[in-house]
């Protein structure tokens, strides 16, 4: 379901403020124009969306489970993070404490809405979680 972020509609989207990335780190650029529009069929279904992770989140050795992260004044409105289902990681013959589920993060751009006008977008990079992978667990 996160990946779905990545598809060609929200590609679209986002290759509009492409030229403002240099600013989005700033945070100081803000993108004011009245002619943002966003279809009606912007946001996917999820059946549609899930076709092509063949369920890796439940399969994976660090499972996980995806969370809807909802913001009013953000584009893409909803963005699905990933949530570690265990401490540990699980392998065919069971638990193993030696190893643990870590989230990976990924920075990613969103725009966001401005709190004084509501016609004015700006670029920021918005961290979020999107799997769980094992790791040797540390030792002292």
């Amino acid at each position: 379901m996160f990946l779905s972020f990545f598809n060609a509609k929200y590609m679209v989207l986002l290759s509009c403020v492409l030229a403002n990335l240099t600013f989005a780190k700033q945070g100081q650029k803000k993108i004011c124009d009245t002619s943002l529009t966003i279809s009606n069929d912007f946001y996917a279904s999820l059946d549609e969306d899930a076709k092509g992770n063949g369920n890796i989140h439940n399969r994976s050795l660090s499972a996980w489970t995806w969370i809807p992260k909802f913001s009013q004044r953000r584009i893409p409105q909803v963005i699905f993070e990933a949530q570690c289902n265990s401490e540990y990681c699980t392998l065919p013959n069971g638990v193993d404490t030696r190893l643990n589920s870590l989230p990976i993060y990924q920075e990613i751009l969103v725009l966001k809405q401005d709190t004084e006008d509501r016609k004015c977008f700006r670029a920021t990079f918005e961290r979020v979680t999107v799997g769980c992978t094992c790791v040797w667990a540390k030792t002292s």
